[in-house]
């Protein structure tokens, strides 16, 4: 491979969401280019000779002329009053003498504003170095258009990651984590849509049972791999928190499987693939599984892939579609995978005997809460409206796992809709998830996959 424009899809997936994160990036700078307009505006109303400041000033200028003026009415060598009009003229003057106090008592609490307003000023994103973000935005721009042009991208893309690319990433990342503490947390839809979708993989009897808490979806984008995470990402990576579920469902003794600690990946492999289907394959394969076997480890990401290839078609084996999904994820994960000659992974027989029994025990034990093979069908038509700004998403309001699968199908049918896919999943994941299920559609199964 020698240039950009031959980089298997896996790869180049990876890449395009890593410069979206550039893009991002330019949001943020943005937002805080505005909000610093919209502090120093405040600021300066609060600061002495600010707006607030000049006007209490005048307040008090006015109300000292009002004082002076009653008190040389009320003066008995001047004018002459009456009972009821000097009784009139001191209810005045009290009243005035009472706003001198709520005015002197406002430049106080205006001084003591400017001086707290100045730890909101830093603590707010405004207070960033903007700098520091521009210039490690620009350093993993460079850094991922070199990848794209290196002689052997994948080699780079792990060789850059790893080091200098980590550090810079690294660097970047830390810059947004303080977004949390500063206005910019997690999207609290988004985050709505991954409670929803865990509790779904958690179910309701068995959640009771003691286990390891599960990780965020945005720390699941790799595993021994480099981490993609970022909160507008979360739709892309929202499946891959299946096989931490998985893995918790392990850990608590949820299954009757005895699964020994190699193993356990696989398993929690097929526990999301189970539960969330066509997505959890498109999401580990895209974002996660490392096409280069990893020296050491217990099981190597290609046997992982394989058994995710081979087991999708098997969630509904009556017919081809899955297999015609499987085949679209095999031929760019076979792609990269000979960018480092790798031979094809072996499963152990008795490996394999086990995950079999393991996914059995699912298939059997966990009827209630598997994906049903013909959702796709409206996944697909889902899809289909993702990528087409024409077509109203007014009413839609998809189950999360159903979105997750529409993004990723329509993303591999039409790569350069990816976009437009992301903006309009994201306005479908903040309308109010569905909940309930009609029977599902049949009648674009043909064209699935094709």
């Amino acid at each position: 491979m020698t240039s950009g424009s031959t980089l298997d899809a896996i790869l180049k997936t990876r890449l395009d969401l890593l410069e979206q994160a550039v893009d991002e990036v330019n949001d943020v700078i943005s937002a805080m280019r505005e909000q610093r307009g919209e502090l120093n505006l405040v600021e300066s109303c609060l600061a002495a000779g600010g707006h607030l400041d000049e006007g209490t000033k005048s307040a008090r200028t006015a109300l000292s002329d009002a004082e002076q003026r009653l008190r040389t009415v009320l003066d008995p060598g001047n004018i002459k009053l009456s009972d009821n009009d000097r009784a009139r003229v001191e209810e005045t003057l009290e009243a005035v003498t009472k706003a001198q106090r709520i005015v002197a008592q406002l430049s106080v609490d205006r001084q003591r504003a400017h001086v707290s307003f100045q730890d909101v000023h830093r603590w707010s994103v405004a207070g960033l170095a903007e700098e520091r973000l521009v210039t490690a935005a620009n350093a993993y721009k460079r850094l991922v258009t070199t990848i794209r042009r290196a002689p052997d991208p994948w080699r780079r893309y792990k060789d850059e990651l790893r080091g200098r690319g980590q550090e810079l990433f690294s660097s970047y990342l830390e810059l947004l984590g303080g977004m949390a503490v500063r206005g910019f947390g997690l999207d609290a839809e988004i985050m709505a849509d991954v409670a929803g979708l865990v509790k779904l993989l958690m179910p309701v009897d068995r959640s009771a049972q003691p286990g390891p808490a599960l990780r965020s979806p945005l720390a699941l984008l790799g595993t021994r791999h480099v981490q993609l995470g970022y909160p507008r990402w979360s739709l892309w990576a929202l499946p891959l928190v299946g096989r931490s579920a998985g893995e918790s469902m392990i850990e608590s003794g949820a299954f009757a499987t005895e699964i020994p600690t190699r193993l356990r990946v696989l398993c929690a492999d097929m526990y999301a693939l189970t539960v969330l289907g066509p997505s959890y394959a498109h999401a580990a394969i895209f974002l996660e599984l490392d096409p280069e076997d990893a020296p050491q480890a217990p099981v190597c990401d290609a046997v992982r892939a394989e058994l995710l290839l081979t087991k999708l078609p098997e969630l509904d084996p009556g017919h081809d579609y899955l297999r015609r999904i499987a085949q679209r994820l095999r031929d760019p994960w076979t792609k990269a995978r000979r960018s480092f000659s790798q031979e094809d992974p072996v499963l152990a027989a008795d490996d394999l005997a086990l995950i079999d029994e393991f996914c059995e025990e699912l298939r059997l034990d966990f009827l209630h809460i598997a994906y049903d093979p013909r959702w796709v069908a409206d996944a697909d038509d889902l899809g289909t409206k993702l990528t087409d700004r024409r077509v109203s998403l007014d009413g839609l309001a998809p189950n999360p796992r159903d979105l997750a699968t529409a993004m990723w199908l329509a993303r591999l049918r039409d790569p350069t809709k990816v976009a437009v896919i992301h903006e309009r999943a994201k306005r479908l994941a903040t309308q109010k998830a569905g909940t309930g299920r009609t029977e599902p559609t049949r009648v674009s199964r043909q064209r699935i996959g094709a």
